[in-house]
């Protein structure tokens, strides 16, 4: 066999085991597609027309969460139309009385909720007014200075090399309470945030996320994102928990570097497999979905961080106006 033989066949065996890797990833994207719609027919709630079949708390609270936060948002409008709020508060009467008897039920729920239907009544009864309602009128605030507010923005780092010292669980405490004026879909707020510090718990964890090995031993606090994948109903909120999750995760280490805390975000793009591990070692729960993990602690002086490049505003900004 000749030379030019040899190299067509070579070429062609190289071509058939790219081929064969690219018939392997596709099968994979498909597997992992389908596992995460079992999962999400599993544990998520039915939706409005539906709802009477949901039996487990969280979906229970989802479905009354969704409908009381429907009121208000009828009554936060300037013009609320006429008779609004009929099949949420009816859904309401129904979902209040069965959620009360289960014995994991959440009375805070129920006041907000009992609160709702008594601002909605108020307005079609009697005063059409809110007054002592469930709306309220927001904080009013001044604008940051353009300076202020350009040197928190620009100063956001991923850091990667954490000074020697414990992270005050406090500081993270009040990240994770600041973080909750995140927006969430119909304030179902499903987040759950898990805090580590001891380092057997965070070697043994970090080790299950693929990007932080040159720098494990150095993370004072490793921090698990999640979303309970109960508080979410329907094929069109399949891919809602991902969003949610991500705004609460986005806010957290927001309010981490207010208080001069740093982070860095290590992504949790794995197989489902490797979600159930972390779920088993970090003893959360299966009906929550893992987000992200986060290392935290306070920078080391003299550091370096990746420079990352950011795109141009002009590149990512698309407006109707110039």
């Amino acid at each position: 066999m000749g030379t030019e033989d040899q190299g067509l066949r070579r070429l062609a065996g190289a071509r058939l085991r790219l081929n064969v890797r690219h018939a392997l990833d596709r099968a994979a994207i498909w597997r992992e597609t389908i596992a995460d719609g079992r999962r999400h027919i599993r544990y998520s709630a039915a939706t409005d027309s539906r709802s009477a079949l949901s039996a487990q708390t969280r979906q229970i609270e989802a479905q009354i969460t969704k409908d009381y936060h429907r009121i208000e948002k009828g009554l936060a409008l300037r013009s609320p139309r006429e008779n609004f709020g009929a099949a949420p508060a009816a859904r309401l009467d129904r979902d209040l009385a069965r959620y009360q008897q289960l014995p994991d039920h959440d009375p805070a729920v129920v006041s907000h909720a009992s609160s709702a239907l008594a601002g909605l009544h108020q307005w079609h009864e009697h005063t059409r007014h809110t007054d002592g309602g469930p709306t309220k009128f927001p904080v009013a605030w001044a604008p940051l200075g353009d300076a202020e507010v350009e040197a928190f923005f620009r100063s956001r780092v991923s850091v990667r090399d954490f000074a020697d010292e414990p992270l005050d669980m406090a500081l993270v405490r009040r990240a994770a309470d600041l973080a909750l004026s995140s927006p969430s879909v119909c304030n179902r707020q499903a987040w759950g945030l898990w805090s580590f510090s001891e380092p057997a718990d965070i070697a043994r964890l970090a080790e299950l996320q693929n990007g932080n090995a040159g720098f494990r031993d150095q993370i004072p606090c490793l921090i698990v994102v999640t979303v309970d994948a109960q508080l979410f109903a329907g094929a069109g909120e399949r891919n809602q928990r991902w969003i949610d999750g991500g705004l609460y995760a986005m806010s957290l280490v927001w309010a981490l570097h207010a208080q001069g805390v740093a982070s860095c975000m290590l992504n949790w793009s794995v197989a489902n497999a490797q979600s159930r591990r972390l779920r088993a070692a970090a003893g959360i729960p299966d009906h929550l979905d893992v987000i992200t993990m986060i290392a935290a602690g306070h920078p080391r002086e003299g550091l370096r961080v990746a420079r990352s490049p950011r795109r141009s505003v002009d590149e990512v900004l698309h407006s109707d106006r110039s």
